[in-house]
Formats: C-alpha cells, sequence, structure tokens
C-alpha cells in the first residue's frame, strides 16, 4: 500500500495539516491512475505553496481534481487555499465536497469549522468542531476554537468551560479567559 505521510503547512497562522490517502497502487497496469496522478498534482500544489505561488498551486489543485473529481485531499487542499485568500463560499464548497467523499476525516470537519466562524455560521462551527472532538477528543486546539465560536455566538458559560477545558490539555489564552470568563466560575 502506498501511503503519503503528513505534511504540515503554515499560512500566516493557518496550519494545514494533511494525511495522505491509502489506495492499492496498481500491480498490473503500469500507467499512473488518476488518483496516483491527482496525489502527485497535490504535492505540485503544496510546492507551489511553498514557494509563495498561489495562483501555481490552485492551478495544480484544479487540475488534480480534474484527474481524479473524488480526490479528498485536493479539495481540503484548495479549500484551505481559498479560506486564506477569503473566498469563503468556494472554500466551504470545497470542503463539503472533501468530507463528502473522505468521511469522518477530523482535518477535514475542523478546516469546516474554521471555515464556518470565519462566514460567522457558529451554530455549524461549533457542530463541526464538536465532531472533531467526537473523533480526535483531547484535542486542545479544537476544544479553544469551540470555545470562540460559542463566544461570539453568546453562550459565554458554554464557551468558558471549553477554555477551561483547553487549558486543561496544556493550551492557554488567558486574553480570551481575561475578557470573557472573568466573572463565570471556573
Amino acid at each position: 500500500m502506498k501511503t503519503l505521510l503528513p505534511i504540515i503547512l503554515a499560512f500566516h497562522g493557518c496550519c494545514i495539516t494533511v494525511w495522505g490517502q491509502t489506495r492499492q497502487p496498481s500491480t498490473i497496469n503500469k500507467t499512473p491512475q488518476p488518483y496516483e496522478l491527482a496525489a502527485q498534482l497535490c504535492e505540485r500544489g503544496m510546492e507551489k505553496l511553498f514557494e509563495g505561488n498561489e495562483v501555481g498551486a490552485l492551478a495544480a489543485f484544479n487540475e488534480a481534481l480534474k484527474k481524479d473529481s473524488t480526490f479528498s485531499r485536493a479539495y481540503h487542499l484548495r479549500g484551505e487555499l481559498r479560506l486564506k485568500q477569503g473566498a469563503l463560499e468556494e472554500a466551504l464548497h470545497d470542503l463539503n465536497r472533501a468530507i463528502s467523499f473522505a468521511g469522518d476525516y477530523p482535518d477535514y470537519f475542523y478546516a469546516r469549522a474554521n471555515i464556518q466562524t470565519q462566514r460567522k455560521a457558529y451554530t455549524e462551527a461549533i457542530s463541526d468542531y464538536t465532531k472533531v472532538l467526537t473523533l480526535r477528543p483531547n484535542y486542545p486546539e479544537a476544544i479553544l476554537d469551540r470555545a470562540i465560536a460559542k463566544l461570539e455566538y453568546g453562550d459565554v458559560a458554554s464557551g468558558c468551560a471549553d477554555i477551561a477545558l483547553a487549558e486543561q490539555l496544556g493550551l492557554k489564552d488567558r486574553v480570551l479567559k481575561e475578557k470573557y470568563c472573568a466573572m463565570q466560575k471556573n
């Protein structure tokens, strides 16, 4: 089996974690399969991102999806790039597609939750962060981001509870705690 190793990309404070999709390589036909071509194009797109070439990266992700329209990783990467560029609706569409093909994959739900937070769709963001925590318990960044969505939604008590939980897991945000939770009982 071919497994692509995790790669982390940093975008001005936005971190993308990409986990390779595992598929059985062709043993009969030596011609690259569509998913193999799509994976290669995604790698090229990530290289373009490292070089600061967002246009080239977007072109590579688009080409990957032409090769394999079900390649969830390409939708995820393109969605993250679109989020960075401020194209929230397109980013949301891409993450919805990634989830539809990959199923219960926490990184995709986390990315979609971040998009929903940017869109101020807080109930949807909270739902996605909760799904992430169902799939990957004790994920302090998701807990803290869910706290922010809850606070923005107006659920201060629950948001402060999440801040306290994230703090127990080692992720502290003094500013949020002081701003919203100073009067709350912890």
